[in-house]
């Protein structure tokens, strides 16, 4: 049976937060039938705390999935009001695919 989710942001190697960001934001990219779960499991407030790591890759990754949480529905902007914060910050950010997915995900929310 399925365990308990790892948290994004608990996990020690940047290269494998990136990546469950990117799992995430591909969960929310067609629909929002992922929604709930990742919000019961706090897998959202994770990947908003991902949203300002120091690590690129997981700025990246995060801002992509913040983007495509709030997209479908309203049903994640109560968890997500505090991404806004860290996604403003990454509209200055050295990648520009990371200031384009803050951006959008800004104009989502």
């Amino acid at each position: 049976g399925g365990g308990t989710p790892v948290a994004p942001a608990a996990v020690g190697d940047p290269a494998i937060r990136a990546r469950v960001c990117n799992l995430v934001g591909n969960m929310c990219r067609h629909s929002d039938y992922f929604y709930a779960p990742l919000l019961s499991h706090g897998i959202m407030a994770e990947v908003v705390r991902c949203a300002a790591s120091p690590d690129g890759a997981t700025r990246k990754f995060a801002s992509f999935a913040l983007g495509n949480a709030a997209f479908h529905s309203g049903a994640l902007y109560g968890a997500l009001k505090e991404a806004i914060v860290p996604l403003v910050a990454c509209l200055g950010d050295a990648s520009e695919k990371t200031r384009t997915n803050a951006a959008g995900a800004l104009g989502n929310l």
